[in-house]
């Protein structure tokens, strides 16, 4: 399972920008249990049997290149990987995430293609509001302000992630094996290890670790990871499967989030474009970019997102499945509160502002980097 931090509360363009980094890219939120880092893991016995059939439609067979010969997935591991894209079980828990120094508590919900639901119990500043995330729409739910803000998104977003995932594996640009086992929340659990391919660097540097429910393709605990070390973790405490945990479809719709909430529909249009210049041209900004980049990371997709008088910029950046994103646009009034270029970093989303050619441009980051490359690049932008 992959979820999502809550942003910063506040503007409506902060809404809308998160909830397109939610569908163009996959965001996290991840957290912490640094009390189970140091534990020690038993290596893997056999796989049950259904632990290594390949899933209809997508089962992993590798690619019979040379290049690809070069280096090796186990076939088992990545079946099982996928098997999360397209697991039906209801399961209801609670959940610890951690992404920096911010540690929040979930009780959290899910359910067929994806669906999943988080009731936020900690910290309490997100107390009591909720996220839903189903086939077609996002829900954010914001309880001291009773609103509801609805985004659609078009259906089959996460099977075009699968499918890129195993691309991505069949072309040896990531490596996915086992690497042992543990129960978590009382689930035995297989550990499956995703790592970018690095020339000279045996068996990749790893990107992901999550430990999975082979049985329901559920993911209990998450490990996000880059170059300096482990960046975020989350891990159930507590979970429920099938007809024990009550959940039902009504549980991922508008109709299960408070009834007096006002609803406000978020609309977000979005266009991929082919070149920066395409994207200046459409925003009527002169777009910044980092004169540093973490190592293996690339641009690999440019858009231009129309939010009713408002057009952003958001390019995307990507090193195997670790990603993050930046988002830029015209600040339209004076006495903006985002701040100059930050002096320290802030995990998940920062937002502040620059002046490029006589305009003030608003510069948003959303991702995980390592707090050191975060800032790093932060303070590149030219």
């Amino acid at each position: 399972m992959i979820n999502i931090y809550l942003l910063p509360k506040g503007s409506k363009i902060k809404y809308a920008l998160g909830a397109l980094a939610i569908v163009v890219c996959t965001a996290t939120s991840v957290v912490s249990a640094k009390a189970q880092l140091g534990r020690t893991f038993k290596r893997a016995h056999k796989p049950a049997a259904h632990a290594s059939r390949p899933l209809r439609g997508y089962g992993y067979r590798p690619s019979k290149s040379k290049a690809s010969q070069q280096v090796y997935s186990d076939p088992r591991a990545v079946n099982l990987l996928l098997q999360t894209f397209t697991s039906h079980a209801f399961y209801k828990g609670v959940q610890h995430t951690q992404v920096g120094s911010q540690i929040s508590v979930q009780n959290v919900m899910g359910g067929p293609q994806g669906r999943l639901r988080l009731d936020y119990i900690s910290p309490p500043r997100f107390a009591g509001d909720v996220m839903v995330t189903a086939p077609k729409t996002f829900l954010h739910y914001i309880s001291t302000k009773q609103r509801t803000y609805v985004t659609h998104w078009p259906a089959g977003k996460r099977m075009r992630i699968a499918t890129r995932l195993r691309t991505l594996i069949r072309n040896g640009k990531l490596l996915v094996t086992q690497t042992g086992w543990q129960e978590i929340a009382g689930v035995n659990c297989t550990i499956v290890r995703i790592a970018r391919n690095v020339a000279g660097v045996p068996g990749g540097v790893t990107q992901r670790q999550v430990w999975i429910d082979p049985a329901n393709g559920i993911i209990l605990r998450n490990e996000r990871w880059s170059p300096a070390g482990i960046q975020s973790v989350s891990y159930f405490t507590s979970i429920d499967m099938g007809g024990a945990s009550g959940v039902t479809m009504r549980d991922f719709t508008v109709a299960s989030l408070p009834a007096n909430s006002h609803r406000q529909r978020i609309i977000n249009q979005s266009t991929r474009v082919l070149s920066l210049e395409a994207a200046e041209q459409s925003a009527g900004i002169h777009v910044l970019l980092p004169a540093y980049i973490p190592a293996g990371y690339h641009i690999n997709g440019i858009w231009t997102v129309h939010h009713g008088k408002l057009t952003s910029v958001l390019m995307r950046y990507s090193a195997g499945v670790n990603h993050f994103s930046i988002f830029e646009h015209q600040v339209l009034r004076r006495g903006s509160s985002y701040p100059h270029p930050p002096l320290r970093p802030r995990a998940g989303v920062q937002t502040w502002r620059q002046e490029a050619d006589g305009t003030t441009i608003a510069i948003t980051y959303i991702g995980s980097l390592a707090p050191s490359d975060q800032i790093t690049m932060e303070r590149s932008f030219r």
